[in-house]
Parts: C-alpha cells; structure tokens; sequence
C-alpha cells in the first residue's frame, strides 16, 4: 500500500467515526429504535459526505448499497448471488482505489455472519476488489462498536 492511501484511510476511517459520533448526538432516539437500519445508515452516510467535502476528499466516491463492479454485478467467491454493502468509499467503475468498505447492524439484529463474510471477501486479494480496510459498525443503544477487516480478516475490535 502506497504511504499516500495510508494515510488517506487513516482520514476516512476518523471521519467514520466522527460521523458515528454525530449521529448519535443528533439522533439519539433513532438510535434506540428497532428495525431502521437504512435511516441509521443514511443519516451517518450525510455525515461523512460532508466531512469528505470539507477534507477535500472529492476524488473518491461515497456510495450506499452500491451493487456494481465494473457494470456487472459485485459477487465474491464466497456471495456469488451478489452483494450491496452498506457503505463504499472508493472511486466507482475501477478497483485501483477501493478504501472503506462499511457494514452496520442495529443492536436489534443479532446475526453477522454475512456482513463479516462480506467484509472479509472485500478485503481480501482472492476476490479482486482489495479494499483497504472494512468496519463493521454495531449500533448499539449507548453508542457504536466497530470491528475491523484488513486483508480478509479481522484486525481490531
């Protein structure tokens, strides 16, 4: 990995949690709410987007549920039926700059096993997309868990 994404991702991944943080100080009661996965993601997603804007990240994408790789479907050996991460944060339509791939559960939702597969396939080599770095972003009721991916397996929690 190039110094310059090194340090790129370590700015998106504070810039995560930043978002995380504003959320929740926002939005407490949407947070302590059941079944609303997608408002969560959606509310954090408006955040991090104008924290990439004012760090002028503007030369990467921030994508919700973006299914494609290259125009086709985004499959990995072990998802062949295709997969829609939460969040994206790479340049679309290529794999040479794929960054941040983000899963979130609500605390409401106690199965994992498919976001972990998912971000352990996007970050390993075998699958071609070779993202940096995955979280998987547990909301709970007092506040966010992360778990990190890097090379197709977990690195920190």
């Amino acid at each position: 990995m190039t110094d310059y994404r090194v340090g790129e991702i370590e700015k998106l991944i504070s810039y995560l949690y930043d978002a995380v943080d504003l959320a929740y100080n926002e939005n407490r009661s949407l947070f302590q709410m059941t079944g609303i996965e997608r408002s969560m993601v959606f509310r954090i997603g408006c955040h991090l987007n104008a924290l990439m804007k004012k760090h002028n990240f503007n030369h990467l994408d921030l994508d919700s549920e973006y299914n494609k790789n290259k125009g086709q479907l985004k499959t990995t050996k072990n998802l062949p039926k295709g997969i829609r991460p939460d969040l994206l944060i790479h340049k679309r339509d290529t794999n040479d700059a794929n960054m941040l791939a983000i899963e979130f559960k609500g605390h409401w939702n106690k199965d994992r096993k498919n976001d972990i597969q998912k971000l352990k396939d996007l970050t390993s080599k075998q699958d071609g997309y070779n993202y940096l770095l995955g979280v998987l972003v547990e909301l709970g009721l007092d506040g966010p868990e992360y778990t990190c991916f890097q090379n197709g397996k977990i690195v920190k929690s």
